[in-house]
């Protein structure tokens, strides 16, 4: 199936294979789906592929994740201040989040708290 079809059931700009490969789903310019309840009132949704719950992400996406934010600040699709949010899930996934906190823009609350 088209990811970037109209009617996409992928609510994520990009997604982040353990191969560091970055898929597109809704792209730069969607915004993501209000379906979400968010704090952020703009921002892009990135997608880790994998379960995370027992295992970290590999390296690749670690690393593709840093590019992918530098080229969307370079790129004028984030602002050079942004705040990198995680999502609740009914299964934590620890060590995606132990690797997150250690980008600088890093926060420690979740994009959908109460």
């Amino acid at each position: 199936a088209n990811a970037t079809a109209v009617n996409s059931t992928l609510p994520y700009n990009f997604l982040i294979s353990s191969n560091g490969q970055t898929y597109e789903a809704l792209g730069w310019l969607k915004c993501i789906p209000q379906a979400t309840k968010t704090t952020m009132p703009t921002g892009l949704l990135l997608a880790f592929i994998g379960n995370f719950t027992e295992t970290p992400p590999t390296r690749p996406q670690v690393q593709e994740a840093k590019n992918f934010f530098d080229t969307s600040v370079s790129q004028q699709y984030l602002h050079p201040s942004y705040r990198i949010f995680g999502k609740n899930t009914n299964d934590t996934p620890t060590h995606l989040i132990d690797s997150l906190k250690t980008f600088p823009q890093w926060s420690s609350e979740f994009s959908d708290k109460n």
